[in-house]
């Protein structure tokens, strides 16, 4: 009855785990997708920048304002990637929990 008891345990975790990188994947995916529609987007602002710097006299100093806007998308990207990696944490975290929880239960 133990070795079972063990068995049925280990095939739970197992499933667990192949949930949890189901849902790491997910994420990935989701945050991959955005990364890509932020590129799409600095593509369009780099094309309208271009655009303006054709009409304008002021061409050096739009030049300063896109690099300070993409140096701010980047760290909009950052701050992105570190909500993503503290969402997976959570998760992590609240995986173990119950991890734990069912280790006590038994």
């Amino acid at each position: 009855s133990q070795p079972r008891l063990f068995q049925r345990q280990l095939l739970q975790l197992r499933l667990l785990q192949l949930r949890l990188s189901q849902l790491l994947l997910v994420q990935l995916q989701l945050f991959l997708l955005q990364l890509l529609q932020l590129q799409l987007l600095q593509l369009r602002l780099f094309q309208l920048l271009l655009f303006q710097l054709r009409l304008s006299q002021l061409q050096l100093f739009q030049l300063w304002l896109f690099q300070l806007q993409l140096f701010q998308l980047r760290l909009l990207q950052l701050l992105l990637f570190q909500l993503r990696l503290s969402q997976l944490r959570l998760l992590l975290l609240r995986l173990l929990q119950l991890q734990l929880l069912q280790l006590q239960l038994l």
